[in-house]
């Protein structure tokens, strides 16, 4: 098996910390889990938890440079992220057939409460 380096975003996460302990267990697999802090708890611990060649790097979505860095050296990426937690109900744009092409929020909107987002999908 070749080796491979795999991202996974969100991954102090339930979710993705469950996807960072099945890549690790897979021979030739060196993860790296994406974490705003690497010296939180959560993230300390996932490290310390899980067998294998597991680190974590730090990175913002929000921060374009912190990913830059983040992805140097990656062969695959696995997003786990509270994508619906963040996407804007917003209507479809105007003259889209398309019932899912709606416009993500910007940094400066606010989040959309949890039955806004329910009512949206």
């Amino acid at each position: 098996m070749t080796p491979t380096t795999a991202l996974v975003v969100g991954g102090t996460g339930a979710m993705g910390s469950r996807v960072a302990r099945a890549l690790a267990a897979r021979t030739g697999t060196a993860v790296r889990v994406l974490t705003r802090d690497p010296s939180s708890e959560r993230a300390r611990a996932l490290v310390e938890d899980i067998p294998g060649d597991v680190r974590t790097v730090r990175g913002d979505l929000d921060d374009e440079h912190s990913l830059e860095d983040a992805f140097q050296g990656v062969d695959q990426v696995f997003c786990n992220t509270g994508f619906f937690a963040t996407a804007d109900p917003a209507p479809p744009p105007p003259n889209s057939s398309h019932q899912c092409a709606r416009p993500l929020r910007t940094s400066e909107s606010k989040p959309p409460s949890r039955s806004q987002t329910q009512a949206a999908i």
